[in-house]
């Protein structure tokens, strides 16, 4: 056997001791994750296809060699193994693919069906003695299963490379990218050390030990460099806290003093309205505001940090945040910069605000019903007491029907109290404004009322009980309009702005000072209630409503639906503008 020949020789054998020792490594420091446990396993592979060609090239009688060549017929597996590897550690996504399955299917069914055949034929190498001694092991070019063998490690180790190289130029700059850069300088080292004993000499009559093992073996060293310096493999802060600040679901930023933003992550992008990628130019009043700038450099200025900051920064729409942050020391130990956490409590607030409304809200309704109800039980007591005294006098009739009103009022008033109490309960939804109009109208009995809308194609979004407002609109206008003889529903509406649905009739009409009165609670002749409850009904999903009618020529109401909350197509009227 040449000296070049006994170098190879006890580099497979070196080269199985690294595998061995890196797989060792890696399976102490973190085993938990899925690319760390398929790296272990090919590390353990690679030990033992080195092992297996270290004990062929050294074996003493024929009989042996055949031996140690059908025991390393195995090694395809390690080429499986390491384009599973590259794919799981370039993508992680993958492993949740559909197509995760037929990928695992194609690589490891070849790999196996290539070992067995190794395993129990001569299709794939023959063993013949070389000339000084020795034997080596000869591909059989003829045969289907050896083309199908370079075909397969060919294929699969070119795909490896394209794949970590790909994930190395998409990759942002970074821990990550270094990691990546790595992987594919091993990989391809492995397949132009292994195209020397697999292709180019056999094809010159020349047999030695398998060259692959001394890029094994530099891709070893590779991937041990990885680890010391980039943290490959191992769950440290260092190797995390990127991926840590990019996926956190706050919005992160970091800034010097002045104000410049020098990096912030997708979440904050995403908060501020900005692009994902790219370098974007900021300073921290420009999504802040002076005012608020000045408040959290003071604080961390004298306190080192902030917690639990508010601030409202609502533009065309409610948005309020809670801002954290500390300062970053400069080596002299001066402030130098920032640090700042931005989380979105917008929906938090809201809450609060509706929680501290419906308290408000409930109190009141509570005792306005507790007084309403309380009073009129007296007089039923004393329409009761009257019927008891005079037994059977001619005026227990007009007692009697007068009872019978104030039970129903009692009744009335303990229903709205229980619709009161189920404003916001369920999901506000998009409801077609015509039918919610038109079925009102039969339940409310318009009689000879005239009713005209305009209103088809519109859909609103609003609380369950929107219709209740609709109900007590026409039963105001019944009950207290006068001899009223037409009700109109209208829209004034363009895409993408508000909507105004105006509800008028020709009856008597409200006083100036009574417009705002009859949205409050306990103002009226009836309950005093209703147009209250249906302010409260509307603002659920941020509409409002006011009376803009003149005293004598009819009630108006107007109620604003905010762009968000309607949806429709109606035909604009060059003429009138948006007035539909």
């Amino acid at each position: 056997m040449t000296i070049p020949a006994l170098i190879l020789k006890d580099i497979c054998l070196v080269s199985a001791f690294i595998t061995f020792g890196l797989g060792v490594l890696i399976l102490s420091r973190n085993r938990e994750t899925t690319a760390n446990r398929i790296f272990i396993a090919l590390m353990f592979l690679a030990t033992y296809w080195a092992a297996g060609e270290f004990f062929f090239w050294n074996a003493a009688s024929f009989e042996s060699a055949v031996f140690w060549l059908r025991v390393s017929a195995f090694w395809p597996l390690t080429v499986a193994c390491t384009i599973h590897f590259v794919l799981v550690f370039a993508y992680p996504s993958a492993l949740k693919s559909r197509e995760y399955p037929v990928f695992l299917t194609l690589t490891y069914i070849p790999a196996l069906v290539l070992s067995l055949t190794g395993l129990c034929t001569d299709l794939v190498y023959l063993v013949e003695p070389l000339e000084g001694g020795g034997f080596a092991y000869i591909p059989v070019p003829e045969s289907p299963a050896y083309i199908f063998q370079v075909l397969f490690i060919l294929g699969f180790m070119l795909i490896g490379v394209y794949v970590s190289l790909a994930c190395w130029i998409r990759s942002a700059k970074g821990r990550k990218r270094r990691q990546n850069l790595l992987l594919a300088t091993g990989i391809a080292i492995v397949i132009l050390s292994g195209l020397p004993s697999g292709v180019i000499l056999p094809a010159l009559g020349i047999f030695v030990p398998n060259t692959v093992f001394i890029g094994i073996g530099i891709f070893s060293l590779i991937i041990s460099y990885a680890i010391l310096i980039y943290d490959l493999f191992t769950l440290s802060p260092q190797a995390v806290v990127t991926e840590i600040i990019r996926t956190m679901p706050d919005g992160l930023l970091i800034a010097d003093m002045s104000g410049t933003i020098t990096s912030m992550n997708s979440s904050a992008r995403k908060l501020f309205g900005l692009p994902d990628t790219g370098q974007v130019s900021l300073d921290v009043r420009s999504v802040l505001g002076n005012d608020v700038f000045s408040r959290v450099i003071d604080r961390i200025g004298k306190e080192g940090s902030i917690s639990d900051y508010e601030v409202d920064l609502s533009r065309d729409e409610y948005h309020v945040f809670s801002i954290a942050g500390t300062g970053v020391p400069a080596p002299d130990g001066e402030v130098a910069g920032m640090v700042l956490i931005l989380r979105d409590i917008t929906g938090r607030k809201l809450s609060e605000r509706a929680l501290i409304q419906a308290n408000e809200r409930i109190s009141l309704l509570t005792r306005l019903t507790r007084h309403d109800i309380a009073n009129m039980v007296h007089a039923l007591q004393g329409y009761l007491t009257l019927m008891k005294e005079h037994g059977g006098g001619p005026h227990d009739d007009l007692s009697l029907e007068s009872s019978i009103v104030l039970v129903e009022r009692i009744i009335k008033t303990l229903d709205l109290s229980r619709e009161y109490q189920e404003i916001g309960f369920g999901q506000p939804c998009w409801q077609g404004l015509e039918k919610v109009i038109q079925t009102v109208a039969r339940d409310i009995l318009l009689n000879d009322i005239n009713l005209e809308t305009d209103l088809a194609g519109i859909e609103i979004f609003a609380d369950l009980l929107f219709s209740k407002v609709i109900y007590n609109l026409f039963e105001n206008a019944v009950r207290h309009g006068g001899h009223i003889t037409r009700i109109r529903v209208m829209k004034q509406a363009v895409p993408g702005s508000p909507m105004v649905i105006i509800f008028e009739d020709n009856g008597e009409g409200v006083a100036d000072e009574e417009k705002e009165l009859i949205f409050r609670y306990g103002f009226g002749r009836n309950t005093g209630l209703g147009l209250a409850l249906s302010r409260d009904i509307l603002s659920v999903t941020g509409m409002t409503i006011r009376e803009t009618g003149t005293k004598g020529m009819g009630a108006r109401f107007e109620i604003l639906v905010p762009a968000r909350s309607w949806r429709g197509t109606p035909p604009l009227d060059p003429e009138k503008g948006d007035q539909q």
